[in-house]
């Protein structure tokens, strides 16, 4: 019985298809619910913080916040 070698991807091949996903997450982020509504972050961030930080409710329910935390993510991906 013949055994073939497995051979492991090339890390470049790896790194191109986070690459990839990182950059079609981003893209998907330029809708205007992220970027004009700020949703899900606006949601995401007041639910959670009423949740698990009480004491900073006051600050994740900013619009700013929300505002900061979408784009922010937006430019990151891309």
């Amino acid at each position: 019985m013949y055994v073939q070698k497995v051979i492991p991807p090339r890390p470049c091949v790896l790194a191109a298809q986070v690459c990839i996903v990182y950059f079609y997450a981003g893209v998907a982020k330029c809708n205007v619910d992220w970027r004009l509504h700020h949703e899900p972050m606006l949601t995401k961030l007041r639910d959670e913080a009423a949740i698990y930080t009480p004491s900073l409710t006051w600050l994740f329910t900013q619009p700013w916040c929300a505002r900061l935390v979408s784009l922010g993510g937006a430019v990151f991906d891309l």
